[in-house]
């Protein structure tokens, strides 16, 4: 964790992509995976009432993950660590992963043709 401190001020890109693949993992708005989330949580939530109540509790817990992991970043940094920059090709395919990420979260229907019934049918399909 020592490294990790002021993460945000040595290597901006690469920190801000870290954190926005937590909470898309977390299922915050606007990023890829909340419509997915969403429709799952609703599905579980209305054949298992537990299961959703304890995915629920995931999310919480993504969240706070989260949470820390982006006070660490904006710590102040460590005076012994050097600071290492992105250089261009990195940062031009963090920024198009950035991108990507968001449009996923912005256009779900654009990109996710996944109905929450057809999921669920696939799932007692396995059971």
């Amino acid at each position: 964790l020592e490294y990790q401190k002021g993460l945000f001020w040595r290597s901006p890109y690469i920190s801000i992509a870290i954190l926005i693949g937590m909470f898309t993992i977390a299922g915050s708005p606007l990023l890829a995976l909340f419509p997915l989330k969403v429709s799952m949580w609703n599905s579980l939530s209305e054949s298992f009432p537990n299961q959703g109540l304890w995915f629920a509790i995931s999310l919480i817990g993504f969240w706070i993950s989260a949470a820390r992991t982006t006070a660490i970043f904006l710590s102040s940094k460590p005076k012994l660590v050097e600071i290492r920059r992105e250089n261009g090709w990195n940062t031009v395919l963090i920024l198009i992963g950035i991108l990507i990420t968001l449009a996923l979260g912005l256009f779900p229907n654009f990109f996710f043709w996944v109905d929450s019934e057809l999921v669920y049918k696939l799932y007692q399909g396995l059971n």
